[in-house]
């Protein structure tokens, strides 16, 4: 779902009240007797889409920590938002921080398909080995392995040089 257009945030300003804490309420609307009954000071963007809280906005569909985002610092954000805990319901401002494309990638989730346990750690069946691996293309593997826990610890090493976030690899709770 991208966003079709900026809505400017003096204007988000007067639609809602936000918290620190992930929340969004609708304000009242001054002559809106129907629309208020319906909506105001309830929570807004409580649908759920691909794991995030969106809703609709002036026709168009937002996700909702990028506008809690907008109305907390005051400017939209330039690239992607990251959820730190990997949780894409938690939209605490202490769990959202802005992030190129790259730097989000450096901190998903462990893959629900995973059979190690471990990010970039798996079971080689034709070496009889464990072997690492982190991201794609030349220089991302880094070995076979006899040992499972040396495979791991190879992993997180290349992981810390290559600047990757440390809940990357991680299952949120």
């Amino acid at each position: 779902m991208a966003i079709l257009k900026t809505i400017p945030v003096d204007l988000l300003k007067q639609l809602f009240v936000y918290d620190a804490h992930g929340h969004l309420w609708w304000k009242p609307r001054e002559g809106a007797y129907r629309w208020n009954s319906r909506n105001a000071r309830k929570e807004a963007f409580t649908a759920i889409s691909h794991g995030y809280y969106v809703g609709r906005l002036f026709g168009s569909n937002h996700f909702k920590h990028r506008i809690l985002w907008a109305l907390h610092t005051g400017e939209w954000p330039t690239g992607q938002l990251d959820h730190i805990d990997h949780n894409r319901l938690n939209n605490e401002m202490s769990n959202l921080r802005e992030a190129s494309q790259q730097d989000n990638l450096k901190n998903q989730s462990l893959r629900n398909d995973n059979t190690s346990g471990h990010c970039g750690v798996c079971w080689s069946a034709n070496r009889g080995k464990w072997y690492a691996r982190l991201g794609k293309g030349p220089g991302s593997f880094l070995g076979y392995f006899t040992d499972k826990g040396i495979a791991i610890n190879t992993y997180e090493d290349f992981k810390v040089r290559r600047g990757y976030h440390h809940n990357h690899g991680t299952k949120y709770l």
